[in-house]
């Protein structure tokens, strides 16, 4: 058993099995940062700015304490994980080590699989990728500025691979199973215009023509009451299908195949 590092998720690290994630919070921020970054320099100076707010001015002396520590208990069979380099620090995770690094790989693998036509191996990877990010990134640390910034990124990313697997879902006909799915990721992210789509087409193939339509009057009183904005186009486009029954239009357009519909309404 060697080392992982999970970033998706509380921040995390076990090594031969056994957690030994930093207590101290710095240490742990500074995992985050490293992780970000596996296997590229990290210079002394950005490690500084996401570190503190106002680096002191011992902050060089503060820096190698961390990283001292964190050496130590990333230290495994006599391999050096965080190394110096010129102006900076170098954390070294090998392939399968590193949560974001599996994720991406099984993302990309299912993506490649949709479109080769294979959807029901296609939802297999999508799910596993999903499995690894179930909730938000780094979270526990209460991150602040650049590093929040990137904890976001990816959390972005997290959510874009969950409503990929949807959407792959509702084309292999599993509306009636997912509404729930939806309406729990909505929760927790309620502006994800895509996900309040993905419920409205979920309902409507679901045969709850109602609660497709309520979905989208929900939609709107939460954009305009929290972002001050209308739905968007998409969002407009489908609510009017529904009206219409368009089965065509309801459609996602990556799904589309002239004469074919995809899926249909029960």
């Amino acid at each position: 058993m060697g080392i992982e590092l999970r970033l998706l998720g509380p921040v995390q690290l076990t090594v031969a099995g056994e957690p030994l994630t930093p207590t101290s919070r710095i240490q742990r921020m500074l995992l985050a940062v490293l992780m970000l970054q596996a296997n590229r320099v990290v210079t002394i100076g950005k490690l500084a700015d996401v570190l503190w707010d106002n680096p002191p001015a011992s902050f060089q002396a503060n820096l190698r304490t961390h990283v001292s520590a964190l050496r130590r208990i990333l230290q495994h069979d006599g391999v050096e994980r965080l190394a110096r380099h010129v102006g900076g620090y170098r954390l070294r995770a090998e392939a399968g080590e590193l949560d974001i690094d599996e994720f991406r790989r099984l993302a990309a693998k299912g993506r490649a699989l949709l479109a080769s036509g294979e959807p029901e191996a296609a939802v297999d990877a999508l799910g596993q990728a999903v499995a690894l990010g179930k909730s938000s990134t780094g979270s526990c640390l209460n991150a602040q500025g650049r590093l929040a910034d990137q904890l976001a990124a990816v959390d972005s990313e997290r959510l874009h691979v969950f409503e990929e697997w949807i959407d792959v879902r509702l084309q292999l006909g599993e509306a009636s199973t997912l509404v729930g799915t939806v309406h729990a990721h909505l929760a927790d992210n309620p502006t994800r215009e895509h996900a309040w789509g993905q419920l409205m087409r979920a309902a409507y193939y679901a045969g709850d023509v109602a609660a497709a339509l309520r979905a989208f009057s929900q939609a709107r009183e939460l954009l305009i009451g929290q972002l001050g904005i209308e739905p968007g186009n998409q969002l407009r486009a489908l609510q009017r299908a529904i009206l219409a029954r368009d089965e065509v239009a309801l459609q996602p357009a990556s799904f589309r195949r002239p004469g074919v519909l995809v899926y249909q309404a029960a």
